[in-house]
């Protein structure tokens, strides 16, 4: 799906108001649960319903965040946005810990057609919240209105391609959703498969995610610095030396206490550095890229993100299946460092600065 959207869902972002796509989306998103619950009551739903509901969801999701994004420099005051940000990012970690909480009372306490309800008042309300902001203040239209989707969307091409930084950037976020790919597929592996560890390590070692999640929100909202590239760099290629620390440790006989607090760590580390990434990478796009840009490189970004995570989990699903476990780990932190510490240099891409080169 995203895929499909991707020549158009940007530059329709870019060339009309966005006010009405915002609106569009949520009301979407409102009005496809509404005609599920009234399909549910005359005939008998089957999983092709359920995908087709899901597939609805999720385009209506990716217009709203896509246009959310490009639409964060009309709305917040640019010394703010990497705060700003940061905060969004604390409400993500909580709600990460809080929702699995809430929907086991949901489910238990309503019936499906009782909690499709609540979703849909939940979308309106939403709906109504967003009706009373303008999404287009300090817009500054410099797009050709004449020009078609598919231009338009060349025309965005052609434009990343005239800066190194942000070619880096996209390529740097396929890469590292890649590698992290590992963490969906090969940490569940490693402590249930090969640790023997408990179900209750499992779930804890989630929550210690979330606080890393937390702990880098707040950690960015204070940086100040002209060398947040630099800084989102060096983030990853933390992740990548635990990476490949932990594949080491993979070849050493270790209580399963050992192992808990390991693995604890290198959750937290995960938690904080991919955050401290996230916030800091997006925080400069919105300040660097131009605003008349901003929809078809944010939808790029997005498609990008959406297609590199379900081919990584197949990869390291095969990978687990065919090699040791520990030259998994030792093999994507090795290759993830070369590529943040290789490619920059090798293309003389300076990170040492925030300017758009």
């Amino acid at each position: 799906m995203a895929i499909f959207l991707l020549p158009i869902l940007g530059s329709a972002i870019d060339k009309y108001n966005k006010n009405r796509i915002i609106r569009f989306s949520q009301f979407l998103s409102a009005i496809s649960l509404f005609l599920f619950i009234i399909t549910s009551r005359k005939i008998e739903i089957e999983y092709i319903h359920i995908i087709g509901l899901l597939i609805i969801l999720k385009l209506s999701d990716q217009i709203l965040s896509t246009s959310l994004n490009s639409s964060t420099i009309n709305i917040v005051d640019k010394d703010d946005i990497q705060s700003f940000r940061a905060h969004l990012q604390i409400i993500q970690a909580v709600s990460m810990v809080l929702s699995p909480i809430i929907a086991v009372f949901i489910i238990d306490k309503f019936a499906l057609i009782g909690i499709l309800l609540m979703e849909m008042f939940m979308e309106l309300l939403v709906l109504v919240i967003y009706w009373k902001v303008d999404f287009n203040k300090n817009t500054k239209k410099e797009v050709n209105e004449s020009q078609s989707l598919l231009i338009l969307f060349k025309d965005g091409i052609d434009f990343i391609f005239k800066y190194k930084k942000i070619v880096f950037g996209l390529a740097f976020v396929l890469v590292v959703n890649f590698i992290l790919g590992i963490v969906n597929i090969g940490l569940p592996f490693v402590e249930i498969k090969i640790l023997n560890l408990s179900s209750k390590n499992y779930a804890l070692n989630d929550s210690i995610l979330a606080i890393g999640l937390l702990i880098g929100s707040l950690i960015s909202s204070k940086i100040k610095s002209q060398k947040t590239l630099n800084i989102a760099r060096n983030s990853i290629s933390l992740i990548s030396l635990v990476t490949f620390v932990l594949g080491l440790l993979l070849t050493l006989e270790l209580t399963k206490n050992s192992w808990s607090i390991i693995l604890a760590g290198y959750f937290l580390i995960i938690g904080i550095s991919i955050t401290i990434c996230n916030i800091l990478l997006s925080s400069w796009s919105i300040l660097n890229i131009p605003q008349e840009f901003q929809g078809r490189v944010f939808s790029i970004l997005n498609t990008l993100t959406q297609v590199s995570l379900p081919l990584s989990m197949l990869l390291f699903g095969y990978l687990f299946e065919i090699i040791s476990v520990y030259a998994v780990f030792v093999g994507a932190g090795i290759f993830l460092l070369l590529f943040t510490i290789g490619i920059p240099s090798l293309f003389k891409i300076n990170l040492k600065n925030d300017k758009l080169e």
